[in-house]
């Protein structure tokens, strides 16, 4: 599988190196590795130098390597070595993580893991102006950036003043005199937000982290290595990481930054995930029957649409949720509950409730369609000529970076705005097409080829939320565990 390479520039020349420094730094701590960096165009990466089976650790970092938040509210929580200071921990983890990072910046600029991140901070929206939010086709996106603005810079002047109280007390006389720039700050804190993990660590509890090398590994959805909480030959805690797919040398290693929408990538990661099997857009149920029309909902229950919902409160096709939470549309299909809740409320239609239901999950596409883009972007040849328009314009942009066109009318955060407005068009367009022609073959159907349509639905339905580590799945439980006891084979790195 491909690695989806971070558009996340770093200095072009020496980098390599800069990255093999790392590598060598880590093993001569305690550390081993069976992966090396790579800087492809200035994107990073990593991928394996040997061939490794399901299991089989490429990468150990140790736990004092690392640089992690503090518990503020568990005094007994051993502290690492690279946590943040004291004085940060009543504020928010990554607030934590941004201060802890500028503190090693300043006391030793040449320290092996900060030389490795890059010079600015992935191109979020967060700075982006309302012309450029405009791009994504989503008011949400454009609000989400403007609440993450001013987060960030009400934290920065709660960070100070943590920083001043500390100050105050003697805990560090000269604490304000070193104390970062607002733009430092927000620099920092971009830059931890994609690259943190989260980890249960035994006694140290659940931390955030950020780990050295690990953190040069790209994302994908169901990703060719995990990583995990492990114990080193010295018996120190480490930080690993294992295949989780069979993997040939020179193939990329990769892990998962999470199950996000792509909203949520291009917000705090700066970038959009293809494929995304994990995109969604969220609806109700009475979101999907206000588009409904009245040949599919059949004859209207005696108390109306809103108490038929209602009744369903509890009913095993909700799957545990309430009728009036949202449920997500994907690429491929709608929630299995969203689906089956309506087959319930539509079983009255002409042309019966899995047909119906089918039909007006396209029918709440093609409206989000016209909603986000206008009157008739849900036909058919309108929507593919607005995803064609939205390809080359990418096209233009990604051709050297510098074409004219790329100058003149995209900068690299509006590229990203309409990378997600892409990846948005697909998602109704082919959800759409998908939920239409289920339900063709649900009307055209016999007796005997209906349950063979039902069926390839249902397949459909379940495929939508696919494993992140199907090979691991498969394993017993016990094996699983007693990976925090496995050591990696570094005789094997040469």
């Amino acid at each position: 599988m491909l690695a989806l390479l971070l558009l996340n520039l770093y200095p072009r020349i020496g980098h390599v190196e800069v990255n093999t420094a790392l590598v060598t730094w880590v093993c001569n701590h305690g550390g081993g590795s069976l992966v090396r960096a790579v800087d492809d165009h200035g994107l990073r990466g990593l991928v394996a130098n040997v061939d490794a089976r399901v299991g089989d650790v490429l990468l150990e970092v140790p736990l004092a390597l690392t640089i992690s938040d503090v518990d503020g509210s568990d005094e007994t929580t051993p502290r690492l070595p690279g946590a943040a200071p004291c004085w940060t921990s009543q504020l928010p983890w990554n607030v934590q993580l941004a201060l802890a990072v500028l503190e090693r910046r300043r006391v030793d600029p040449e320290d092996p893991f900060i030389a490795s991140w890059p010079v600015t901070p992935p191109a979020l929206p967060i700075r982006c102006d309302a012309d450029e939010l405009a791009l994504a086709s989503d008011p949400s996106v454009a609000q989400k950036a403007g609440e993450a603005f001013f987060w960030l810079d009400e934290q920065y002047w709660l960070a100070r003043e943590a920083a001043e109280a500390a100050e105050a007390a003697d805990e560090d006389d000269k604490l304000m005199a070193t104390f970062p720039s607002a733009n430092e700050f927000r620099d920092a804190l971009e830059l931890v937000w994609s690259r943190c993990l989260r980890l249960t660590t035994r006694e140290h509890g659940v931390r955030r982290l950020l780990v050295p090398l690990l953190d040069i590994a790209n994302h994908e959805s169901i990703p060719s290595a995990m990583y995990a909480f492990g114990i080193a030959r010295n018996g120190e805690p480490t930080i690993r990481l294992h295949a989780a797919q069979p993997l040939r040398a020179g193939e990329p290693v990769t892990i998962t930054y999470g199950e996000h929408t792509n909203a949520h990538f291009a917000l705090y990661y700066g970038f959009v995930p293809q494929p995304s099997p994990f995109d969604e857009i969220e609806v109700t149920i009475y979101d999907v029957l206000a588009v409904t029309p009245a040949e599919l909902r059949g004859q209207s229950p005696q108390a109306g649409w809103e108490a038929a919902v209602e009744a369903l409160a509890g009913h095993e096709v909700l799957n545990g949720k309430a009728p009036s939470e949202p449920f997500a549309l994907r690429a491929t299909a709608p929630d299995t509950a969203l689906y089956r809740t309506l087959e319930v409320l539509l079983a009255g239609s002409s042309v019966g409730g899995e047909a119906a239901a089918a039909r007006a999950i396209a029918r709440v596409a093609a409206a989000i369609e016209e909603a986000l883009w206008g009157g008739g972007a849900s036909d058919r040849d309108a929507e593919e000529a607005g995803i064609r328009a939205d390809e080359r314009l990418l096209e233009s942009c990604s051709r050297d970076k510098l074409s004219e066109l790329a100058r003149d009318t995209l900068s690299e955060r509006g590229a990203l705005l309409v990378r997600l407005r892409l990846s948005r068009r697909r998602l109704l367009a082919s959800l759409r097409v998908a939920m239409h022609e289920a339900a063709d073959a649900l009307e055209d159907a016999a007796d005997g080829a209906h349950e063979v349509a039902s069926a390839a639905l249902a397949a459909r339905l379940a495929a939508a939320s696919p494993a992140v580590y199907p090979q691991l799945d498969a394993l017993p439980l016990d094996e699983l565990q007693a990976w925090e006891s496995r050591q990696g084979d570094w005789s094997r790195r040469s």
